[in-house]
């Protein structure tokens, strides 16, 4: 039996590449290397690989989203950065993110040995677990859920990783009548089975859409939400961050305490906006208020739908009014949304080369530090990697 750990090269330098392969063939089965990072996620991740050595040219910011995304959704997996620059700055930032070594060029057995030998021997801490992502307006009629729901489809077309859509319009939610799928299960099956929970249970109690996502939504019609609390919500994410990468929450237009406690468990919040007056007053009340509520201010992000380059209200003027950097821009495309609801579908299974389809994707790779190939070729691969 082959005890050998398995690592993977993400590097386009070429060179590089051999002169780690030579280095490191005696001690570590190496796979690949795989010149880009994002298929370099891909593959490392369903190859369970032991070791990653990663190419600090790969840009210094995508490694360190690399490193803390790879670490949350599989923890035992050890990242050793690769660079020519012994930068203080550089590596703390980078052990913050979870890398567990760096090796720097020109290469000395010894200290590669040593590296490698320790990384093995600390292993995983068991601090997995899945992203959250808030979607939210405290204005109805924005496009919260259609920004949710396509934003869970591209994230998964991206990554390839587990994506969970949770409507937490527990009263009457919309996303069951957008993707047109009977819910047999429900949150409140969820809380109820919360202390018993396993990855089998977990798994039979969410539908999967064909686009590849899982959704859990309320049942269609009015549902007793107020037997919901905060506590209750808690609970929920704790579960669902256990099974999913990445869990995309469609919040009510609220400020219930159940909402509250979505968003302050959040690692991302998305505050939908519009280019009219009343959505703009309405963001501008919710950015206050969560300041108010002292949330880290990086974790809130503006996402600005429906976005017409004609309006007289121009993005430079909202990013003044509400005082921070819109995130991103969706563009209107009606005649898109109606025809793939109508069939139950998400945007990104329609027309591929819509403005809409490349502004998610911007978005998703903003959220996950993977950014789509100009080419495609991400895209067209993606199913070789699920």
């Amino acid at each position: 039996m082959n005890n050998t750990p398995k690592g993977m090269v993400i590097s386009s330098d070429k060179g590089l590449c051999r002169e780690l392969a030579s280095v490191l063939s005696p001690m570590v089965d190496i796979q690949g290397p795989v010149a880009d990072i994002a298929l370099g996620y891909r593959q490392a991740r369903d190859a369970a690989s032991e070791l990653v050595f990663l190419d600090l040219g790969a840009g210094e910011k995508e490694c360190m989203s690399f490193t803390r995304r790879m670490k949350r959704v599989q923890p035992d997996t050890q990242v050793l950065m690769v660079g020519a620059a012994k930068d203080p700055g550089l590596l703390l930032d980078a052990m913050r993110a979870g890398v567990s070594d760096f090796l720097f060029s020109p290469f000395n057995n010894a200290e590669i040995s040593d590296a490698v030998q320790g990384a093995l021997a600390r292993g995983g801490d068991g601090s997995g677990g899945g992203e959250v992502v808030s979607v939210f307006s405290l204005k109805g009629g924005v496009g919260v859920t259609t920004i949710a729901m396509n934003l869970a489809g591209h994230l998964y077309d991206l990554t390839g990783d587990k994506v969970l859509l949770l409507d937490l319009n527990l009263f009457m939610g919309d996303v069951t009548s957008y993707l047109n799928m009977p819910m047999d299960y429900t949150p409140y099956d969820l809380l109820r089975d919360v202390d018993r929970m396993d990855e089998k249970l977990m798994f039979s109690l969410v539908n999967r859409h064909d686009s590849g996502i899982y959704v859990m939504a309320p049942p269609v019609g009015i549902s007793d939400a107020e037997q919901v609390g905060p506590e209750d919500i808690a609970a929920m994410t704790a579960v669902v961050k256990r099974y999913f990468d990445y869990i995309i929450v469609d919040c009510p237009h609220e400020f219930s305490e159940r909402t509250l406690m979505a968003c302050s468990l959040s690692d991302k919040i998305l505050v939908v906006a519009h280019q009219t007056i009343p959505a703009v007053k309405s963001t501008r009340q919710v950015m206050d208020f969560f300041n108010e509520m002292e949330f880290d201010r990086d974790k809130i992000e503006v996402v600005l739908n429906r976005y017409k380059k004609d309006s007289a209200m121009d993005a430079a003027a909202l990013e003044g009014v509400l005082e921070k950097k819109i995130a991103a821009r969706i563009s209107s495309a009606s005649p898109l949304f109606e025809k793939m609801t109508a069939g139950g579908k998400i945007v990104c299974r329609g027309d591929g080369k819509h403005p809409i389809n490349r502004e998610f994707r911007a978005l998703a790779g903003r959220l996950t530090g993977i950014h789509p190939s100009p080419s495609g070729l991400l895209h067209r691969l993606g199913g070789m990697f699920r």
